[in-house]
């Protein structure tokens, strides 16, 4: 397996360059580039924070209480209204994501799990592309930043399928590890369904953005509202 050295260096590697291709091909203006670049090289470490180890995991918890915040201030109206509300909703999840947040990754995560497959790579580049969601963005910029996402995160997977290749020998022989990052899922069943629903709902999400539309269906929207009308009628 990688170390973690080499995850981020590779990482910040790829992330350059499919940032860099991604502005000469026009798809994002070049001010842009650092914020691809980032959000790509964080990526590459994001898998690790199933890690056994602690470094891995407390570098992405403090990085998420730098990242994650204000990017959902910066896309939630109402927490951007007032400097107030902007500093108390920063606190609030700065303190969820470095205690029970961080607490049930080390409690309930195993390493090699779900956070180590192709799925849980789309679901980051998909989760960073809403939280960029804002009427300053142009559709090429989303564009840009799940690609360069999932691009980070595979570099990860791919660099660990490369570390299980002994090439000692005279032929290249697989270590124990090898197949168990560039998967399509864990070996927890109930891991998998909580994956691939995250991984739906992130497609739906990301597919109602784009078009500009509810993220309910209509035929499921007015299902939920007659549903809802009919419980309340019963209840009270």
């Amino acid at each position: 397996m990688a170390d973690f050295n080499n995850h981020w260096r590779f990482g910040l590697v790829a992330s350059t360059a499919s940032a860099t291709a991604l502005s000469w091909m026009q798809m994002c203006e070049t001010r842009l580039l650092p914020l691809l670049v980032i959000i790509g090289w964080v990526g590459s470490i994001i898998p690790d924070i199933d890690s056994d180890t602690s470094r891995p995991r407390k570098l992405i918890f403090d990085g998420l209480c730098l990242i994650f915040p204000p990017a959902l201030i910066y896309r939630i109206p109402i927490l951007h209204a007032h400097p107030l509300y902007a500093v108390g909703a920063w606190a609030l999840m700065t303190i969820l994501i470095l205690k029970p947040l961080k607490w049930s990754f080390k409690r309930f995560s195993k390493h090699r799990g779900v956070f180590h497959s192709i799925p849980a790579a789309l679901i980051y580049g998909v989760s960073c592309t809403l939280l960029a969601v804002h009427e300053s963005a142009s559709k090429s910029l989303q564009l840009s930043i799940l690609i360069v996402g999932v691009i980070g995160f595979l570099t990860h997977l791919l660099l660990d399928e490369i570390w299980a290749v002994d090439f000692n020998g005279k032929l290249p022989s697989r270590k124990r590890s090898f197949g168990t990052a560039l998967t399509w899922g864990g070996r927890s069943t109930w891991a998998n369904y909580i994956l691939y629903f995250t991984l739906l709902i992130s497609f739906r999400a990301y597919w109602a953005s784009w078009y500009d539309e509810p993220f309910l269906p209509e035929l499921l929207r007015v299902t939920f509202e007659a549903w809802g009308g009919a419980l309340y009628e019963t209840m009270f």
